[in-house]
């Protein structure tokens, strides 16, 4: 999995520099995966909708819990999931098939990387809505 992120950090591996240890950096050395030294360079990856947490990725297991129906629509609604919808998708590529009754324990377990990524956020104020005003 590779994240956008990333290439912060990928810049800075491959000068060989120091990340500054000033700040928090949101991102991972993608060197390997350029190199094909391996496949993906983090684990677990989530999805956001402007600040709110839609999904999260652990390997081949995505959960939703929320989904956006008629997203470029004036009729936009977002469907909160409880439990959380999980797709596997290596199988599923296209998030058909929720099997998250099969797989109660992904699910708890995605929910704790979760809770763990969000102890560790540090929000920032937008700096767009700074200017939008």
């Amino acid at each position: 999995m590779l994240h956008y992120g990333s290439f912060y950090n990928h810049f800075i591996f491959s000068k060989r520099s120091a990340i500054p240890d000033d700040r928090t950096i949101d991102g991972v050395n993608i060197l390997p995966l350029l190199k094909q030294e391996k496949t993906s360079v983090r684990d677990v990856l989530f999805y956001y909708s402007g600040t709110n947490l839609y999904a999260a990725r652990k390997g081949p297991w995505k959960a939703h819990f929320w989904s956006i129906e008629n997203e470029f629509s004036s009729n936009r609604k977002d469907i909160k999931h409880d439990p959380p919808l999980l797709f596997n998708i290596e199988n599923d590529p296209s998030e058909r098939f929720d099997i998250s009754n099969e797989y109660p324990g992904i699910i708890e377990e995605i929910k704790e990387e979760v809770k763990i990524h969000q102890e560790n956020l540090h929000p920032k104020p937008s700096q767009l809505e700074k200017i939008l005003k």
